[in-house]
């Protein structure tokens, strides 16, 4: 996910830097958890009023995060469900959704396998416990609002699509007419909506993302403590900068297996060079994406090295690319499959790999949708992570905030790495699926292949 615009990396690769692009740059984000993971830990009363105003904020984020959910996802359904209208881009679709499914399904099982996360607990078993944990989506708010963002971008995208036939074939029914008039509205007032909030809240979060890591990072160890207090688990002695860093370097290896495992794949199906593809593509990518944390900033490097390094087509690096930055989040997803059991024990709930399991669901929904905008993805994760695993009061306030620390800094470069490099390898596969093995025709534009009667 996106934790810095794109204009502030540009400024520093080219030498010119102002106070914004030293503000905004990862590394002061990541110095400043660190102090204040290193303060909450070790001089609590120093910073106690900071730790005050975090619970304060966390509340609010819980109350509201349905509402950003709804506003987020429904516009960018909208707009995928219209690119999905031909061969190709139905192909590319359907291979992000395999692709974050086997992703999901793979940080479950590592997860499941490192943490040595009980099967299932209580009577019901592991069919039991999933069917349990996924019984929290009749009933959450945040869950609620991906249900009927998706409920609600079917339902416009029928009617708009009902509409242009009928005015295709010059009959505008009195009923598709309306019906269409409407849903095309509600879609643009949703779009300014979108672009305006995701606008004006991406400017606000890069400039205060600094301060909020900062401060999250001083009320993690103390919400911690208090809630292993409550649980009566006192004695649980939990060092949050230890775990962090822990966590981001099992990140790191997880998250570089599997895409060393598409990347293999896609070179064979492809027959391209696995030196070239590695020295040409994956390093400048991975290193730009990783010292950037930003899938956005990373796509015109992404779109040049995938045609010096795999050799791809344009026109379908350049669908794939810039699509995949904002709906195939394979890193994203197994980081949060492992951060999830670190911060679960870290609140004093012990996880069991059916409840680790039903979260799997929500959490591919959201990376459809999830806003391009610093930490986009670690402020809608949380909430519905902690309604599905019923988490109330002050652990689910405590599981928000550890969570939301522990997916940024090193843990989101590492896994936005992944998200950027595994987008080029997806066009490799994409192409494959789309000419054949051995491709003799050059097309411009995916678009020439998205009329039915020309694939």
């Amino acid at each position: 996910m996106t934790f810095l615009c794109r204009e502030p990396v540009a400024a520093a690769m080219s030498g010119e830097r102002s106070w914004s692009d030293v503000w905004t740059h990862p590394l002061l984000g990541l110095g400043l958890l660190f102090l204040g993971l290193g303060l909450g830990t070790w001089v609590p009363g120093l910073v106690s009023g900071v730790q005050d105003a975090v619970e304060v904020g966390i509340e609010v984020l819980i109350d509201i995060a349905p509402y950003v959910i709804l506003l987020t996802i429904l516009p960018a359904l909208l707009d995928l469900f219209d690119t999905a209208g031909g061969r190709a881009p139905a192909v590319v679709i359907g291979l992000f959704a395999a692709s974050s499914i086997i992703a999901g399904l793979f940080g479950l099982i590592v997860s499941g396998l490192v943490f040595r996360l009980p099967l299932a607990g209580g009577e019901g078993g592991f069919v039991g416990a999933v069917g349990e944990n996924l019984s929290q989506i009749g009933l959450s708010p945040p869950i609620l609002a991906v249900l009927w963002a998706f409920g609600g971008a079917i339902l416009l995208h029928s009617f708009i699509v009902l509409d242009r036939r009928s005015t295709d074939e010059g009959v505008v029914g009195a009923v598709t007419g309306p019906l269409g008039y409407v849903a095309g509205n509600t879609k643009r007032v949703f779009r300014v909506v979108f672009e305006k909030g995701v606008e004006g809240l991406g400017g606000l979060l890069e400039y205060a993302l600094p301060v909020i890591l900062f401060s999250v990072g001083t009320f993690v160890p103390v919400s911690v403590e208090n809630v292993t207090a409550e649980a009566g688990a006192a004695n649980i002695e939990f060092n949050a900068l230890v775990w962090y860093l822990l966590t981001a370097a099992l990140i790191a290896v997880v998250t570089l297996v599997f895409l060393g495992l598409v990347g293999a794949l896609a070179l064979r199906l492809t027959n391209r060079s696995a030196k070239k593809a590695f020295k040409e593509y994956v390093a400048p990518v991975y290193l730009f994406a990783w010292s950037s944390a930003s899938s956005a900033a990373t796509i015109p490097i992404n779109l040049e090295m995938a045609d010096k390094g795999l050799d791809a087509r344009e026109g379908t690096r350049g669908f794939v690319i810039p699509l995949g930055a904002t709906v195939n989040l394979d890193g994203t997803l197994i980081a949060t499959m492992l951060i999830t059991p670190v911060v679960a024990e870290a609140v004093g709930v012990s996880l069991t790999f059916g409840q680790l399991a039903a979260t799997l669901v929500p959490l591919l929904f959201l990376t459809v949708g999830a806003p391009g905008l610093p930490a986009g993805m670690s402020i809608l994760a949380p909430p519905v992570l902690a309604a599905v695993l019923a988490l109330q009061g002050a652990t689910a306030d405590a599981f928000v905030a550890v969570w939301f620390a522990f997916s940024l800094g090193i843990t989101d470069q590492f896994r936005t790495a992944v998200n950027s490099v595994n987008n080029g390898f997806l066009t490799l596969i994409a192409e494959r699926i789309l000419y054949g093995p051995a491709p003799t025709v050059a097309l411009e534009e995916i678009g020439a292949v998205s009329d039915p009667q020309q694939a």
